[in-house]
């Protein structure tokens, strides 16, 4: 998310401040949007699996936007894990 990078390296609290005014309105438009496609489609199609999936997951996937202490920054790990072997 392009808030993310400006807020990287700030206080825990700047960073839930912009989440909230920033970030968060976002998530609750991508919920609304997968709400609605999950409506669309058959209840046993693949991607009614994939929403329900993430529905399942929701709390623990927006749980960033609550609390400044976690760091978005899941790339750096990826590349010391890809660097190391």
């Amino acid at each position: 998310m392009p808030s993310e990078n400006r807020i990287r390296g700030r206080s825990a609290e700047e960073r839930r401040a912009v989440r909230q005014a920033q970030t968060k309105p976002l998530v609750e438009a991508l919920r609304a949007w997968l709400e609605n496609r999950l409506m669309a489609v058959s209840d046993k199609s693949t991607i009614a699996e994939a929403i329900r999936y993430g529905f399942n997951h929701w709390d623990g996937l927006v749980r960033f936007l609550d609390d400044g202490r976690i760091e978005m920054d899941t790339n750096s790990s990826s590349e010391r894990c890809a660097r190391s072997h």
